[in-house]
C-alpha cells in the first residue's frame, strides 16, 4: 500500500554524491531530486520553425536537455508556463526532446494535431518532474489529472492550452504529490 506523503520532498530519503541527489527507494511514489536542490528542472525553451530549442536550465545557459529528462522509459510529468500562466500539463515516458518534437511537428496527418500552444508561444518555461524506478504510468497520469484539477480549483482556470485529461482514481499520496507540485508551480 502506498504511504500517504505530506510533501514530495518527504517522499525522498536523499543521499548526496557527486552533485546529484539520489533517492533511496522507499515504499510509495517518489520524485527524484534535481541538481538545483529542487525536485524539478526548469528549462527556458524557444519554439522556432516547428522545433523546441533549449535556452537554459535552472538559470544556466544550455543548448540541450539533460539526463534524466532525456532518458526514455522513465515517467515524467511536465508543465509549460508562459509567465504566470500555466499553459499545459503532460506526462511522458519518452525522452522530453522526442515528446516535444512530436507535439510541435505533428499537423493532423495521422489524426494528432500536436500541442495547441505550439503556434501561440515563442518562448516558454518547461518544468519537468521525474518519477524514478518503476513508477507506473497510471500513477503519474493520476497525479497529472489531480494537478490539472487543483490548478482549476486554485486559479479558477484550466491550463490555457490543455485539450484533454484522463482521470483515474487517485490515492491520497498521488493527491499530495499533485498539491506539492502545484505549490511549486505557483511559487515559481
Amino acid at each position: 500500500m502506498i504511504k500517504r506523503l505530506l510533501t514530495v520532498r518527504n517522499a525522498l530519503n536523499i543521499t548526496r554524491g557527486k552533485g546529484i541527489a539520489t533517492p533511496v527507494k522507499k515504499e510509495g511514489i517518489a520524485v527524484r531530486d534535481c541538481k538545483n536542490g529542487k525536485n524539478f528542472n526548469r528549462y527556458r525553451i524557444q519554439i522556432v520553425n516547428s522545433a523546441c530549442c533549449c535556452l537554459e536550465i535552472n538559470g544556466q545557459k544550455i543548448s540541450h536537455f539533460v539526463a534524466p529528462d532525456t532518458k526514455a522509459g522513465i515517467q515524467k510529468l511536465y508543465v509549460v508556463k508562459d509567465g504566470r500562466d500555466i499553459c499545459y500539463v503532460g506526462i511522458t515516458s519518452q525522452s522530453i526532446s522526442s515528446r516535444l518534437r512530436t507535439g510541435v511537428v505533428d499537423n493532423g496527418h495521422y489524426g494528432y494535431h500536436g500541442y495547441k500552444w505550439k503556434d501561440k508561444l515563442k518562448k516558454a518555461e518547461l518544468l519537468i518532474w521525474i518519477f524514478p524506478d518503476k513508477t507506473k504510468a497510471n500513477n503519474v497520469e493520476a497525479i497529472e489529472a489531480e494537478l490539472v484539477y487543483y490548478i482549476r480549483e486554485k486559479t479558477g482556470n484550466w491550463p490555457k492550452y490543455q485539450m484533454e485529461i484522463h482521470f483515474h482514481r487517485a490515492s491520497e499520496s498521488e493527491k499530495q504529490i499533485a498539491k506539492s507540485i502545484l505549490s511549486q508551480l505557483l511559487d515559481s
